[in-house]
């Protein structure tokens, strides 16, 4: 079985990277790897709440044709 993911879900795949990358090296510093892991850990759901919304309008739009 073969997922198709839509456009929009894949700039927020990029966008994760991005952030994890930048929170990686930018608070890397600043922040404890707590206050490290608790941010990504937001943004990981963040982003996983508008993956959903995403693939749930994908999957309607292919229900209704």
């Amino acid at each position: 079985m073969v997922m198709l993911v839509p456009p929009s879900c894949m700039d927020l795949l990029d966008s994760l990277m991005i952030i994890v990358y930048e929170t990686h090296y930018i608070r890397n510093e600043s922040a404890s790897s707590t206050e490290q892991i608790r941010f990504i850990v937001r943004i990981c759901n963040r982003i996983h709440k508008q993956l959903k919304r995403e693939w749930d309008k994908s999957r309607e739009v292919v229900s209704n044709t």
